[in-house]
């Protein structure tokens, strides 16, 4: 995914959000924050696995926010 694209969706901590990785994999959770635009990455609830993973936009195959 374009970092730009990820910007122009104005995440909020809280948000719902449904992503898929680059292994296809999807996931639909709570949008954590912590955007770092040095890195592009930012951090997503993935209760499935119980953890908070740093998600590197560039990876990601599609990304919504859930309304």
């Amino acid at each position: 995914m374009n970092p730009f694209t990820f910007r122009e969706l104005e995440l909020k901590y809280g948000d719902f959000i449904f992503l898929i990785d680059e292994k296809g994999e999807g996931f639909s959770d709570m949008y954590e924050g912590e955007y770092d635009n040095s890195t592009e990455t930012f951090k997503f609830n993935n209760s499935s696995k119980g953890i908070t993973e740093t998600i590197y936009i560039e990876n990601l195959q599609h990304l919504e926010l859930i309304k």
